[in-house]
């Protein structure tokens, strides 16, 4: 197969919401057999229902560096190489991290629900909020509900589309959008 690659998708809880997906490579294939290292330690096997799904969800701690691994096998057990994925540390930003600028104007707003118990909110103006880190992938977490509006988001200087926040059932800490790089490096998200 190819290597398994992490997409952030779900809801976020208490951990990050990851699907793995990785390719078959021939049409033989039965099944695929999963494991992880946590932080560098020794490789654990995944224990998974739907071993014929090339997918898998799972939820991570905050803070840990992950590396994942497949083989795919035939309906004789001959198994393949193990294809490494790369490795990687989901982190977490909160709305009043300082990593994060505010343009325009913006108001805090308690909401249990929320990750942190508070949402930004816009208020006045032209309001942005603007994020640089290092990494391949990015996530964007926020609250859904009628009153919900869109956001227009630009990655690395580039429109990356508009993003609906409204739903007919509110919702907190749903991802609304993600987007992974090529390579890690230094990216911007507005």
């Amino acid at each position: 197969p190819t290597a398994p690659i992490a997409r952030i998708q779900g809801r976020l809880a208490g951990r990050v919401p990851v699907r793995l997906e990785w390719k078959p490579k021939d049409p033989d294939v039965a099944g695929y057999w999963l494991w992880r290292s946590i932080d560098g330690r020794a490789w654990k096997y995944v224990s998974r229902r739907d071993l014929w799904k090339s997918s898998a969800r799972l939820l991570l701690r905050r803070g840990h560096s992950y590396r994942f691994l497949v083989h795919a096998y035939d309906v004789n057990g001959n198994a393949s190489p193990a294809v490494f994925g790369p490795q990687f540390r989901p982190q977490v930003f909160q709305e009043r991290n300082r990593q994060i600028s505010y343009e325009g104007g913006w108001r805090r707003r308690y909401l249990r629900d929320a990750s942190r118990r508070h949402l930004a909110l816009p208020s006045s103006g032209r309001p942005a909020a603007k994020l640089r880190f290092y990494g391949k992938a990015i996530g964007w977490v926020s609250h859904t509900s009628l009153e919900g509006g869109a956001a227009r988001v630009w990655v690395d200087g580039r429109d990356a589309g508009v993003v609906g926040l409204s739903s007919t059932t509110p919702a907190a800490r749903q991802v609304v959008f993600s987007q992974r790089f090529k390579r890690r490096a230094w990216h911007r998200i507005s």
